[in-house]
């Protein structure tokens, strides 16, 4: 789920609930970091970036480490060809820093990430949303 969750004046979210196990939400200039105890799956904060920095991305890990949040990225251009797009040098700086901390940060597919979210949270026995 990409930008709007509205389709026919209503919210289609309750809709792909039993079709996926997750989805990311974002809007312009949306950016919150996800709390992994209390966020609704099918409504992960996700930050779509658009011309912005790697010092930027990597200031957002940073925060997100210090409050034990997740960083969720969307990424829809590197280098150009999309209105959602980073500069290839600023993507490259990002990865690479992510490559040199990866003892202190866990970088995984979404997919992935929401399947041990939601399994440590029945282990812990937090309620679903």
């Amino acid at each position: 789920m990409a930008g709007d969750e509205i389709a026919g004046g209503a919210s289609y979210v309750d809709a792909i609930r039993p079709l996926s196990s997750a989805a990311r939400a974002y809007k312009d200039s949306y950016r919150a970091l996800a709390d992994p105890r209390t966020l609704d799956p099918h409504r992960v904060p996700s930050w779509a970036l658009k011309d912005n920095t790697a010092t930027q991305m990597i200031a957002w890990v940073e925060e997100a480490m210090r409050s034990g949040a997740l960083a969720v990225f969307t990424f829809h251009g590197v280098g150009g060809g999309h209105n959602i797009n980073v500069a290839r040098q600023e993507h490259h700086r990002f990865l690479s820093w992510l490559d040199a901390n990866r003892s202190r940060v866990w970088t995984a597919p979404f997919l992935r990430v929401m399947e041990h979210v939601v399994a440590e949270r029945k282990r812990l026995r937090i309620a679903p949303r």
